[in-house]
């Protein structure tokens, strides 16, 4: 009798967040004629903006109603607060973005037949710029971190709940080009949302990213970020190397700066949560 009154774990549990990111993929490849059907009658960036918001908002809506179900609330956290805070994640992301990510995507080399895809996705006008930039950042995040992300860590250690959610985001751009971009900012974004609980500094540092990363492509058309030539980018050997090493100090100070912020505000983790030395270590 006592277990019928017992209160229902958090939404969602891991396995229901591989199920999310499944259903979201899902949509992706379902809906997928009307980006088509769009493309016949409208601008192409402005199909892609309607395709993606549809895409999107049709399983945000659902998952919020199952963690409204399941939890009891399915509000969002929009509040910047701390201004310093939202300084040091803005200027965090895009030393991220230069020292770290796009190294690092330039390791993995992108068959011709992947470039050309890539180069017939990159859309321009204001429509696709404001998909990239707000739709995108906004629909992901509040999946990503307000549901699954906030699920996880009211269930499991915050280590293993951010590499997850992380891990699942990458999967969720279906190419590994993008997969390092996700995993790298979906770490940081989980890492700043679990010591402040605002679904707003992730959309922001998921909006700092896309947008550093469409100027970069806009100065850059001839040698675009995902097909391994961020040497050209950087305008060769020696400044890329000053630009990784400025940024990798510009990103370990912010980091610094950040955990002391995060101190001044500390936020309660739930009793049930196991919190382990690894843990401990980013706090």
């Amino acid at each position: 009798m006592d277990n019928y009154f017992l209160k229902p774990k958090p939404y969602p549990s891991m396995a229901e967040s591989w199920g999310i990111t499944g259903l979201m993929v899902l949509s992706m490849l379902v809906f997928s004629p009307l980006f088509i059907g769009l493309r016949l009658i409208l601008d192409e960036g402005l199909s892609f903006l309607l395709y993606y918001i549809f895409v999107f908002s049709i399983p945000l809506l659902l998952f919020k109603a199952k963690r409204k179900k399941r939890n009891g609330d399915a509000s969002f956290n929009f509040a910047i607060g701390n201004l310093r805070i939202a300084a040091l994640v803005i200027l965090c992301t895009t030393s991220m973005l230069f020292a770290i990510t796009t190294p690092l995507v330039s390791l993995i080399p992108m068959p011709e037949v992947f470039r050309e895809i890539f180069e017939g996705m990159h859309y321009s006008g204001i429509f696709s710029h404001v998909a990239i930039v707000v739709a995108a950042p906004l629909l992901e995040e509040l999946i990503m971190r307000g549901i699954v992300l906030d699920g996880l860590l009211k269930r499991y250690d915050p280590v293993k709940s951010i590499l997850l959610s992380s891990f699942l985001f990458g999967i969720l751009h279906l190419n590994p080009w993008q997969f390092i971009s996700a995993f790298v900012i979906g770490i940081f974004a989980g890492w700043v949302y679990w010591k402040t609980k605002r679904i707003s500094l992730a959309i922001l540092i998921h909006m700092t990213n896309n947008l550093m990363a469409l100027l970069i492509s806009l100065t850059n058309k001839d040698t675009p970020t995902l097909d391994g030539s961020f040497l050209d980018t950087y305008g060769g050997s020696f400044y890329a190397v000053m630009i990784i090493v400025v940024g990798l100090i510009t990103f370990a100070g912010c980091i610094y700066l950040l955990k002391k912020e995060f101190l001044k505000e500390k936020v309660k983790v739930p009793d049930e949560v196991n919190i382990t030395p690894a843990a401990k270590f980013w706090e």
